[in-house]
């Protein structure tokens, strides 16, 4: 015998969670489209990068991975208040909006004067994300 599904009781979950990818080629457009992408090159023969080890930077990503959180924890209802009041960003526009807007409202409370730079940034990114649509090759 079959059960009956109940919807008599709206339950809500907090579905948000950031993540990054790393890739070669591109994204699905599926993930592309609700991600802000952050396109790399290679490394020329001229250039040198130091190695990048976890063990050697674990302490300081954790001290400010600390640092972050109590900050925000401090700030959150004037940051959720800020989001609230900007959720009809000009720019950038629909799907983009949707990534940069925790972004921006957590920069407007957080460091104010930084939102001319994190704008900027977003448009750059952003215009990569479109150029990379037009050109299939990256």
């Amino acid at each position: 015998m079959r059960r009956k599904a109940r919807f008599d009781k709206v339950e809500y979950f907090s579905v948000y969670c950031p993540r990054a990818f790393a890739a070669i080629g591109n994204l699905p457009d599926t993930v592309a489209h609700r991600s802000i992408v952050i396109h790399m090159q290679r490394r020329k023969p001229t250039e040198y990068v130091e190695r990048f080890t976890r063990k050697r930077i674990a302490p300081q990503a954790q001290a400010l991975a600390s640092e972050i959180a109590a900050r925000v924890a401090k700030a959150k209802t004037c940051i959720e208040a800020t989001y609230e009041k900007h959720e009809d960003l000009e720019f950038p526009k629909d799907r983009e909006a949707d990534c940069w807007l925790p972004l921006f409202a957590a920069c407007s409370v957080l460091s104010p004067e930084r939102m001319t730079d994190s704008r900027e940034c977003a448009g750059f990114l952003s215009g990569q994300k479109e150029q990379a649509d037009l050109d299939g090759s990256l």
